[in-house]
């Protein structure tokens, strides 16, 4: 995962919070999206990974079945 600066404009690769140079500001950008502008002064900025975002997904299902009961003889 790359820390180096990303540029407004360049297509984002990795779900994440990122940082603005030149405002400060954080930002979620995810995958395929282009990087903005600034939100504040609406310039091309430098924007700069800093965490990854929580998963919306839900966690996948494991098989967890139990064994069938048997049937009681009346």
């Amino acid at each position: 995962m790359r820390k180096c600066p990303t540029q407004t404009g360049e297509i984002n690769h990795v779900d994440g919070v990122y940082h603005s140079q030149c405002h400060s500001a954080e930002r979620t950008i995810l995958e395929e999206q282009k990087f903005p502008r600034c939100g504040y002064c609406d310039s091309d900025t430098a924007w700069i990974f800093m965490r990854p975002t929580v998963s919306a997904k839900p966690p996948l299902k494991t098989s967890t079945a139990l064994p069938a009961r048997r049937q009681s003889k009346a």
